[in-house]
């Protein structure tokens, strides 16, 4: 370990050093940096506001009415793209997740398997573990359209070639912004007066010879009509190959890890490696038989590929439905999806005068993704039931079954044969946008723009199981007409018999046999159609008061939204298995006819008209012990037509008793106005989910869960405390430092009551969330979404930067230093009076609000860029953890999760060129190929053996190419 850390800090002391490789290079520095147009260091949150259109108004990212960094007093931490890309030159939303802020964010690495509704693929940022839903995305200060019915973007479709920085609020904003900015902002500022053409092509693959990429983008801006005229291009294409399931020698994915039961009768969990299903075979593994009561010498014993018979071999830690080891099915999932990205931008400014500056956009973009799903699955209450009578039966089976007066019995399988599952995914963006910028004469400007955007996201399932068919095909019975082998229900001419095409179960392989893979198969299609538009006026300026340049903004904002999910006809289809002998009662009366069956249609819209005001105020100046003291404060009234009037606002604060040094406050309320799928969504069904039934003695089996909107939800809203101090010692120039404490409680959090909380709310009596079968037993229960929850979250934020010229000690330059950490003290969700905090809890998804995240984590860079060399270097920091510590453990049971850490490094060299730049560059992510720690997540059944939402589960990666600029 010691030598370890030994390598890792020689790196970055080379980095740091890497001036003196080309001290004879100095003299070309500012032009090659010139020519490349872009910013040498990462400038510090005081002094990085984005430029307004139209002329060097300036107003800070998280402001409306501040026009000066230094006197901001919420914390913004800022990432040029430069750094970005260093760091990760893949995928700027990667790159922008490595901070350590970002926690609880859906990555393509975040999930085992992808679902019927998310877009696999996606990258929906998230700040501090609240969800994505609970970070807005912006693009230049402006809203986009959402990729999702929760109102997240995918930041995948930012024009990546284009972004000059990215500015991330780490706290409440929604005074300025409006709803979700309850854990922050994530700004992505594009380099709009671009002048020039740049472009890079790049090429990746990893240390396994896997998930290989390719990146190519190319940006062109020109002025014209004596710069009264400016045009902006830029496309950009990304493409990486995913990770299925050949792991490529990953011992630790190839080792099956899980969280599982230790056995069948305690409710305590074990870390397990292989782990199997318990109650099925791919072949098919024999229950039970009906009827109760009769001899049953098949009973546990599985099926071979040739039909025959043999003894089932159980695992260890075998619990109800899983061990480890042992004959069972070991369902495993891939690493990372296939992930395809094109996007395109363009932007046209026209001064009509000095005065008057007219804007255009528009944007398209494109994500294609696969990602490798599940095995469809007929197990536990699900489970086939086979008759004496069934044509594909060995006859030795047959033979058993009249020896022993079995009329049936139940078959558990998992239909590998059938093929897997892929999740086919397609988000197609579209965006225009208008606006006018007019100076009014004095400091007052206007500023206004209508937007509006368009998302359709299409997802299919291939390989789906339909339900109906499925059953009705195993019911195989021979015609006694002509000896053919036919569906039970076709020679009973039933409504379930047409079309009807015999499936043999019996071993594995069985099914590919007869052509009845095409009858009981079927392709799921969830299309999404997603609007946005946006219009804003906004009036900004200064006003005198009492010889105080008070600065003041005010404006309307108008935003509608809208959601469509339409699906296939047999998705929303009502299973009943009519005419189908031995359907499971299960699975009847469930909405759908596939196994993987999407969310049930819908359709919703609200809009929102919205008046702001900001006022920041320089109070004193050059007072005793007030170098400066500015305030700020920001008020919001939106009136929604889906919830009504709700208030946000910020009080802020900047003191600065000497040059070196400021402290800086605020205390925010701010909101979050429920999205389309909270308050509309008709019926997304889970199956299988356990449950104690209090009418039939607390007995626990498997029901389905419906999960549906409210229509009478209130806003969620958050109090922001936060304070911090930055320090700027002016003996040390380029050297600043920051420690930021925040406070975040969300109240009336949006969230569903469990199944037992429901069942157990209705007690003994008949109640409309749970609908019973006709014996009693519980068939559904539904789960209406409520505000029923508290969210909270504290800690303190770190950043150190130093950034110096090397000239002074004779080498030529520039060298930045970089430290970022964030320490989680708190982050709990109370329901009732149960709170669970999830700080350090690493195998828990961003599927759970909230996400798992380590108490510490961060990050450490030195970047030297000099006239031909740049080399980068950056160490990634993990804290250490448990597994969910909600969880019992068998006793000895290893819970703890260690600490980790990531080396990247970066090496470029400019070659000496007169009119044009070229860069050719390397980049190695994860140097050592650090593994990632055994933390499972997912199903019990389809385990994944950690974390891809905070470890890196690809491994060393390699990528290299040539950027340039003409």
């Amino acid at each position: 370990m010691k030598s370890s850390f030994k390598i890792r800090a020689a790196l970055l002391c080379s980095c740091a050093c890497a001036g003196t490789a080309s001290p004879a290079l100095a003299g070309r520095q500012t032009d090659v940096q010139a020519a490349l147009a872009v910013p040498t260091v990462i400038e510090a949150p005081s002094n990085t506001p984005p430029q307004r259109d139209g002329g060097s108004d300036i107003v800070v990212t998280g402001s409306r009415a501040i026009t000066s960094g230094a006197s901001a007093p919420t914390p913004v931490t800022v990432a040029s793209s430069e750094q970005l890309t260093s760091a990760n030159p893949g995928n700027l939303p990667d790159a922008v997740n490595q901070l350590p802020q970002f926690r609880g964010s859906q990555r393509p690495t975040s999930a085992g398997s992808a679902t019927t509704t998310s877009g696999a693929g996606a990258n929906l940022l998230a700040l501090r573990g609240l969800g994505p839903s609970r970070t807005l995305v912006l693009l230049d200060g402006r809203r986009i359209v959402p990729t999702t019915l929760i109102g997240a973007t995918d930041a995948n479709l930012i024009p990546q070639g284009l972004v000059k920085r990215v500015d991330v609020v780490t706290g409440g904003a929604s005074a300025a912004y409006g709803s979700d900015a309850v854990a922050g902002v994530a700004n992505f500022v594009l380099d709009s007066q671009y002048k020039g053409v740049k472009g890079n092509i790049q090429g990746g693959l990893s240390s396994h010879s896997d998930a290989g990429s390719m990146r190519a983008s190319i940006v062109a801006g020109q002025s014209f009509a004596e710069d009264r005229l400016h045009l902006l291009l830029s496309a950009d294409y990304f493409d990486q190959k995913g990770i299925d399931l050949d792991y490529h020698g990953r011992g630790w994915a190839e080792a099956g890890y899980g969280v599982i039961g230790a056995s069948a009768t305690s409710a305590e969990l074990v870390v397990a490696p292989d782990v199997r299903d318990a109650l099925a075979t791919y072949g098919g593994l024999v229950l039970a038989c009906q009827p109760a009561g009769a001899a049953c010498p098949i009973a546990r014993m599985q099926f071979l590929p040739d039909g025959s018979l043999t003894a089932y071999r159980q695992g260890t830690n075998v619990s109800s439905s899983t061990m480890s080891g042992g004959d069972g099915t070991a369902r495993r999932t891939n690493l990372l999806p296939a992930v395809r990205t094109v996007t395109t931008f363009s932007r046209v400014t026209f001064d009509v005068s000095d005065d008057i500056h007219l804007f255009a956009e528009g944007s398209y973009g494109n994500v294609h993704a696969r990602y490798l799903g599940s095995v469809p699955a007929n197990v536990t209450s699900a489970a086939a039931t086979i008759y004496a009578d069934n044509a594909y039966l060995p006859p030795a089976v047959r033979a058993s079954m009249a020896d022993n007066g079995v009329a049936s019995f139940t078959l558990a399988r998992v239909n590998r044969d059938l093929g897997y599952n892929y999740f086919i995914n397609n988000t197609e963006t579209k965006r225009i946008l208008g606006g006018i910028d007019i100076a009014l004469g004095g400091s007052w400007k206007l500023s206004s723009y209508a937007q509006y955007g368009h998302t359709h996201l299409q997802i299919k399932a291939t390989n789906d199981e339909i339900v109906d068919n499925f059953y009705n095909a195993i019911d195989a019975v021979v015609n006694p007409a002509d000896g053919k082998i036919v569906c039970r229900s076709t020679l009973l001419n039933t409504v379930a018999g047409a079309g009807c095409v015999p499936i043999n179960l019996f071993g594995d392989g069985a099914t590919t046999r007869g052509g009845s893979q095409n009858y009981i198969k079927g392709t799921t299609v969830s299309d999404y159609s997603i609007g946005q538009t946006v219009a804003s006026l906004e009036v900004r300026g200064l006003i005198s008061i009492l010889d105080r340049s008070v600065s003041v903004a005010t404006g309307f904002e108008y935003r509608r939204e809208t959601g469509v999910l339409t699906v296939d006809p047999l998705s929303s289809k009502l299973r009943t298995g009519d005419g189908i002998r031995g359907y499971p009662a299960s699975q009847k009366n469930l909405l759908g006819d596939y196994v993987l069956t999407p969310p049930q249609p819908l359709s919703g819209a609200f809009d929102v008209k919205e008046t702001f005001m900001e006022v920041s105020i320089p109070l004193l100046k050059d007072v005793a012990v007030f170098r400066s003291l500015d305030v700020d404060g920001a008020i919001r009234y939106a009136d929604y037509s889906s919830v009504g009037g709700a208030v946000s606002w910020k009080v802020g604060a900047s003191w600065e008793p000497v040059s070196d040094l400021r402290f800086r406050s605020t205390l925010s309320r701010d909101i979050r106005a429920p999205n389309i799928q909270e308050r509309f969504t008709t019926g997304t069904p889970i199956i299988g989910l356990g449950v104690n039934d209090p009418q039939h003695d607390n007995a626990r089996y498997a029901v389905t869960q419906l999960q549906i909107g409210n229509v009478d939800l209130r806003p969620e809203t958050s109090r922001t405390t936060a304070f911090g101090v930055v320090l700027t010692p002016s003996f040390l120039r380029g050297f600043s430092a920051s420690v930021d404490y925040y406070d975040i409680t969300i109240k009336n959090v949006i969230a569903q009551p469990s199944l037992q909380q429901v069942v157990d709310a209705c007690g003994l009596a008949n109640c409309s969330l749970v609908t019973r079968n006709a014996d009693g037993t519980i068939n559904t229960v539904i789960t209406p979404n409520q505000n029923l929850a508290q969210l909270r979250t504290r800690g303190e934020d770190y950043e150190i930067d130093y950034k110096s010229r090397l000239e002074g000690i004779g080498l030529s330059g520039l060298l930045s230093i970089r430290a970022l950490a964030t320490h989680i003290r708190t982050l709990a969700l109370t329901v009732g009076t149960s709170t669970i905090d999830r700080v350090g809890d690493l195998n828990v998804t961003p599927t759970s609000t909230p996400a798992g995240a380590p108490a510490w984590s961060g990050s450490v860079s030195a970047d030297y860029r000099g006239a031909h060399i740049h080399a980068f270097a950056q160490e990634r920091y993990i804290g250490p953890g448990q597994l969910d510590h909600t969880l019992v453990y068998a006793n000895g049971g290893e819970t703890n999760i260690p600490r980790v850490f990531y080396t990247d490094l970066t090496f470029g060299y400019m070659l000496p060129m007169q009119t044009r730049t070229m860069e050719i560059f390397g980049t190695v992510n994860n140097l050592f190929d650090q593994d990632p720690p055994v933390a499972p997540s997912g199903a019990a059944t389809t385990p994944r053996a950690s974390n891809g939402a905070i470890y890196d589960l690809v491994g060393r990666y390699i990528t290299v190419g040539v950027r340039f600029a003409l």
